[in-house]
């Protein structure tokens, strides 16, 4: 069903895997189409079909904890390494930005299993790296607002520029959704920003202090978040 019901496996290999990688699952969408990225995660879900000329071909979902995206694994690249559910993986491709949204097409699928010594050693090395500002989680009925909410709320955040991304929960009549605004529109979460915010979202926003205080990245209970390309919000 998606969801793990005991500690996520990517939990004890994190440090390692991002070490690996150049572009994380969430920012994808901010990589033009086109563009080679290494990217991993665990696969949580995986469908081979034939295509029309008789090759195999895989549909994947690659998770990282931080976001989700699909991949497309052709004959060649699947001839060399077939995912399976579960699998760490470290994939090499290209980003493709189509009318279903953002996929990473696999050019190279490896399994990743590192040592002991190495998980040490990034989690040593992510202790020391510099760590980003605190997120500013925002909260909002999404059937009480206008189509234009999402304009509004960029022209608001270009002008308090900062460090702290910005997380919308949206209460929507299919559930809570998450957005996750893109790196041009970080924000300096000041008093007179969070004023301007609640006349804009209503006195939901900003999100209660004990989800607004949850650092970035999101936080790894929240399975369905959704990442956010850089100015155009949308689920993946």
């Amino acid at each position: 069903i998606g969801l793990f019901l005991s500690a996520h496996p990517l939990k004890e290999v994190r440090e390692a895997l991002y070490a690996k990688v150049d572009c994380r699952l969430a920012k994808l969408a901010e990589r033009k189409s086109g563009d080679w990225v290494t990217a991993g995660g665990i696969i949580t879900q995986a469908k081979k079909i034939r295509t029309k000329s008789g090759d195999p071909m895989m549909f994947a979902t690659l998770d990282d904890l931080e976001g989700q995206v699909e991949i497309l694994v052709f004959a060649k690249t699947l001839a060399e390494y077939e995912p399976q559910v579960d699998d760490v993986l470290i994939v090499r491709g290209k980003v493709d930005h189509g009318d279903k949204g953002t996929v990473l097409v696999a050019q190279q699928v490896d399994l990743f299993a590192p040592t002991e010594a190495e998980v040490d050693k990034a989690r040593e090395e992510a202790a020391k790296a510099p760590q980003a500002p605190d997120a500013l989680r925002l909260r909002a009925d999404a059937r009480r607002l206008p189509a234009s909410v999402i304009d509004d709320l960029k022209h608001l955040f270009v002008q308090h520029p900062g460090g702290s991304e910005v997380v919308l929960k949206l209460d929507t009549s299919d559930g809570p959704r998450f957005l996750l605004f893109g790196a041009g529109y970080k924000v300096d979460p000041t008093p007179g920003l969070k004023a301007e915010l609640t006349g804009l979202l209503g006195p939901a926003a900003p999100a209660p202090p004990q989800e607004e205080q949850l650092p970035a990245p999101l936080p790894d209970d929240e399975p369905d978040v959704v990442a956010a390309a850089m100015g155009h919000p949308q689920p993946v």
